[in-house]
């Protein structure tokens, strides 16, 4: 996995080494993370490498595998386009074409760059067969029965973040489709938190994605958004928003 970005004329990959480790790669060289560059600074957050585009107003966060988020201050709202959707509070016009699915609109703007070729599309619906679509409904079944999640479900569209789960799970054929299904998970719970739901934050445990920290760190559903180097010091990130890890 890798993240390309673009930032004026200059290219930059965020990516890992051969050690595992992520790197920032620009055209003559490499660079570790966390790294601080004329126009883009990166960090580790959690499970994430947060890469903030100097002066713009955005923020990327990778999780290493296959989760890329944006963030963008007020200065952008209702200044962007393409998978960020317009950014004007209003999602039900983000698709831009009223018969457009959400899979039909993130495969037009798949990219294609001039050394490189998506060579797959997104499915409509990745659980192709029942057997499928019933191992992800049980596992993804709990966001809509826990009463862990209980109080999450009172005030964020369930259904919407199930239905993710089902198509995270069902295609990771190739890779641990549970590792998969907990990333959606993840994913909800954090929006919980950041609408003040600290009811949540205990939802792993040992049956349902547990994790494991090593080098005697320890694990916090709802960590500090920024950490502190010798090269950031006390810099925020964009967003205020707490971190898993």
């Amino acid at each position: 996995f890798k993240v390309i970005l673009y930032i004026n004329d200059k290219r930059y990959e965020l990516a890992l080494s051969d050690q595992g480790l992520p790197v920032v790669v620009g055209e003559s060289r490499q660079w570790t993370v966390p790294s601080q560059l004329a126009d883009l600074r990166t960090e580790i957050v959690g499970y994430s490498v947060v890469a903030t585009l100097q002066g713009l107003g955005v923020s990327l966060h990778w999780n290493l595998k296959d989760t890329v988020e944006v963030q963008v201050t007020e200065a952008l709202w209702n200044r962007t386009g393409g998978l960020c959707g317009r950014m004007d509070g209003h999602a039900t016009n983000d698709l831009e074409r009223e018969q457009d699915s959400v899979v039909a609109y993130a495969n037009r703007w798949q990219a294609n760059p001039p050394s490189e070729r998506c060579t797959s599309s997104v499915e409509e619906d990745a659980c192709v067969d029942a057997a499928s679509q019933q191992s992800a409904h049980e596992f993804c079944n709990r966001l809509m029965v826990d009463k862990r999640f209980e109080a999450c479900r009172k005030f964020l569209p369930t259904r919407q973040y199930y239905e993710a789960c089902r198509w995270d799970y069902c295609s990771c054929r190739d890779w641990n489709q549970k590792a998969c299904g907990c990333r959606s998970i993840a994913m909800f719970v954090r929006d919980c938190l950041q609408h003040g739901e600290k009811s949540v934050e205990n939802w792993r445990d040992e049956d349902n994605c547990p994790v494991e920290c090593s080098g005697g760190r320890v694990y916090k559903a709802c960590g500090p958004a920024s950490v502190a180097t010798c090269m950031t010091g006390d810099i925020e990130l964009l967003s205020s928003q707490c971190e898993e890890g």
